[in-house]
């Protein structure tokens, strides 16, 4: 192909469609009658095609292989720019951006006209610059090159050209940011050695913007809202983030967890607070799929998701951490209830209040049977109903220590007490165990509450007895519930819960005892010689008065009555009474009152001399 003439060099990190569209305007020509007229397509061009390229190379004159320098070549599926592979997203393809400062260097370094001299630099084209790292202003968008005008730069720079020093000085200036500076480099040197080279520039350019607007405006940001300028800072900060590598990704994690809007709770969990960033890495790419498992290790090893919950299309098998958002929803608890009940047992951290509840987090494993516990608890109300016992029977259960609130009002901030189900129905279990199935119950046999009535035993007892395996026969009545349908034998509950006798003998039978009639015995309650003491009647448990044995037992050591004598000398009582009264012995008492003649032991003689017998 013959050289074209006038021609114009090709300009340090032009892009070839650029170069080629002022080529076309040098000759007056449409771009794609240009193109036409030497058996090329503009397309060709943009996509890098080498015929293509080596075409205008020949015909401008340019040497081989210059025009492919700055070449975004298609490369399925994406493209190729030098050595780094892109994909469609992170490339303006239709879209021209341009530095205000550099097109009105151009246009001041050069003698020619502002439409041949003004050029598209490569770089311009991909999505995460969008500032000029050499004079630090933002790029500005300066139009479309689709349709008739596909790849036409000039055209699209041109309206700018004849105003280019105004738009030039009212650019907004503004440092490359630390991403935007990374690219560059490594477009124009390549790959390091660094953590993040691994990575495809359009992948981790995404990444490090879509982390930086979470970080900048918290999980609710939605793409929409970002500027141009916005995006930018994004794309720094991000970096920043994502070039510490794992640790410094999993930190933004957890920040961005623990920054949740505090009025809020994730209803949607980790999605939600991944924000736009979740459904990106949702993307099977290969690049993706390290941030991704990154951030899914992270996730499950130390924020509350577990069976059921997907973490970036990825079902999590096992859980790890509860937060009291979390249990309260598996668990069936009320959030309020739950984190009462966890702060209660020492679970919740002491600055738990100043926590939502999907930020208070503890070890789901550890504390699962408390969970459990908790879930299934109730209040004494309840356990009326549950037990089958009713209102009075239950408060007698809980009052004497059957069944045991695991939480109890002792505990601050505890209005009621709070029973396991668990704990409930181990204590029906021991209670019904070894129980014979009863379809209809017959004296001997009641329930409890009859069988307490009616043994004059409180039904506590009767319990406590049939807890202890005391009582060797229970019941189960068809057709009741838990403790209602309980049946014990009358006969055995009184044999089994009968009182001993007690210590003491009551006034009514105390005269036969000494001797006298009941008349004495009040007598000598009232001389002070006995006394009357309360006791527990054994029979109906009724209190009664009654003497204690060691005083009658004192009594009769210390005296003895007229007829004891006789009976012990076999002398006639009226003699034996003239006897004593000619030894000069007086009774102890006056026996008009105390109803017989009472002597002391110390003052009675031998019964040798009273008899008269040797042998008595």
């Amino acid at each position: 192909m013959a050289q074209l003439f006038p021609t114009i060099p090709l300009s340090r990190g032009e892009i070839p469609a650029s170069y080629i569209s002022r080529l076309a305007r040098l000759h007056g020509r449409p771009l794609r009658v240009f193109c036409t007229d030497f058996g090329i397509t503009i397309q060709s061009v943009i996509d890098g095609q080498q015929d293509a390229l080596s075409k205008v190379e020949d015909l401008a004159g340019l040497r081989p292989g210059t025009l492919g320098e700055n070449s975004i070549h298609r490369e399925s599926p994406g493209y190729r720019f030098r050595t780094e592979w892109l994909n469609k997203a992170g490339l303006r393809r239709e879209r021209v951006y341009a530095c205000p400062v550099c097109l009105a260097a151009d246009v001041a370094a050069s003698a020619g006209p502002p439409i041949v001299s003004a050029y598209s630099r490569a770089v311009w084209s991909l999505a995460s610059i969008r500032t000029c790292h050499v004079h630090n202003v933002a790029l500005i968008e300066c139009g479309q090159t689709e349709g008739n005008n596909r790849g036409d730069y000039a055209s699209a720079i041109e309206p700018f050209l004849g105003k280019i020093a105004e738009v030039a000085a009212s650019a907004l200036p503004r440092p490359a940011s630390s991403l935007e500076k990374y690219v560059i480099a490594r477009i124009l040197d390549g790959k390091g050695n660094s953590w993040i080279d691994q990575f495809g520039i359009s992948t981790l350019a995404k990444v490090c913007e879509l982390v930086g607007a979470l970080k900048m405006k918290g999980s609710d940001v939605a793409a929409r809202t970002m500027s141009e300028n916005d995006w930018q800072v994004a794309g720094g900060v991000g970096f920043d983030i994502v070039s510490q590598g794992e640790s410094g990704i999993r930190n933004f994690i957890s920040e961005l967890w623990r920054d949740y809007p505090k009025k809020k709770t994730p209803s949607h969990g980790v999605q939600a607070v991944l924000g736009i960033l979740n459904e990106w890495l949702r993307a099977e790419t290969e690049d993706q799929a390290i941030f991704r498992d990154i951030i899914y290790r992270h996730v499950v090893e130390t924020l509350p998701v577990g069976p059921g919950d997907t973490v970036l299309g990825r079902p999590v098998t096992a859980r790890r951490f509860h937060s009291i958002y979390t249990a309260a929803k598996e668990y069936g608890i009320h959030p309020k209830t739950a984190r009462k009940y966890l702060a209660t047992a020492g679970v919740l951290p002491e600055d738990h209040a100043d926590k939502t509840d999907h930020l208070c987090l503890f070890d789901a494993v550890a504390h699962a049977p408390l969970l459990k516990r908790i879930g299934s608890s109730m209040s004494l109300k309840d356990v009326e109903t549950y037990l089958g016992a009713g209102r009075v029977y239950a408060k007698l259960l809980h009052d004497h220590g059957f069944i045991k609130p695991f939480i109890s009002t002792e505990e601050k901030g505890i209005g009621e007490h709070v029973f396991a189900k668990e704990d409930l129905n181990e204590f029906l279990s021991r209670l019904l165990h070894g129980s014979t199935p009863v379809g209809k119950f017959l004296p001997p046999i009641y329930p409890i509450a009859e069988a307490s009535r009616r043994s004059n035993r409180g039904a506590a007892e009767v319990v406590a007895a049939i807890l202890e395996n005391r009582l060797t026969w229970r019941g189960r009545l068809a057709g009741a519930v838990g403790f209602s349908s309980l049946l014990v034998n009358l006969d055995e509950v009184k044999r089994v819960l009968a009182d001993p006798e007690p210590d003491a003998i009551p006034k009514s039978r105390a005269f036969y005892l000494l001797g006298t009639s009941t008349r004495g015995v009040l007598e000598l309650i009232r001389l002070g010689v006995l006394s009357l003491e309360p006791f527990r009647n054994p029979k109906n448990r009724c209190p009664m008065m009654a003497i204690p044995k060691i005083q009658i037992q004192q009594f009769k050591e210390k005296y003895v009555s007229l007829y004891e004598l006789a009976t012990q000398t076999g002398k006639d009582p009226i003699a034996l009474s003239l006897e004593l009264k000619a030894l000069g012995l007086t009774t102890a008492f006056d026996r008009k009152r105390v109803g017989a003649d009472f002597y002391l032991h110390s003052t009675i003689p031998s019964s040798h001399s009273l008899c008269g017998k040797g042998d008595c």
